[in-house]
């Protein structure tokens, strides 16, 4: 995943939490986004492929984070102080981002199981192990 400036939020939260000296959140951390863990994505991508042919269905996790819940989460699991700094946000930001899987649940009947601590424990853990 892309730890640029302009990247996803989770690896580039991870990568400040480990490497920057002071760690910051655009905005006021009250956007919100929703988080899919991927094993979550592939399972629900390889049912609809069984069960739908040339249709369209949102895959993701219609529930809501604050950005400044998920990193005080991140700061938890990894029994780390959390104290950021707040920057200026960007004008083109969306304030929310939520799929609408209403759709994804009527055609097979399943959702994401992963709750987003359990996958930040595993995207972690994984990140850690390719630090060494």
């Amino acid at each position: 995943m892309d730890t640029s400036e302009y990247g996803q939020v989770i690896p580039e939260f991870i990568h400040k939490m480990f490497h920057d000296k002071k760690f910051t959140i655009i905005g006021d951390g009250n956007h919100t986004r929703s988080f899919c863990f991927v094993d979550d994505h592939t399972r629900l991508v390889r049912k609809l492929v069984e069960k739908v042919s040339n249709e369209i269905v949102n895959v993701g996790n219609d529930k809501e984070t604050k950005i400044v819940d998920l990193a005080k989460t991140m700061h938890k699991i990894e029994g780390k102080k959390f104290d950021p700094e707040y920057l200026p946000g960007r004008e083109y930001d969306h304030k929310r981002r939520q799929p609408d899987i209403s759709k994804l649940k009527k055609l097979i009947n399943d959702y994401p199981k992963i709750t987003l601590e359990e996958g930040l424990n595993k995207t972690i853990t994984e990140f850690k192990k390719i630090q060494k």
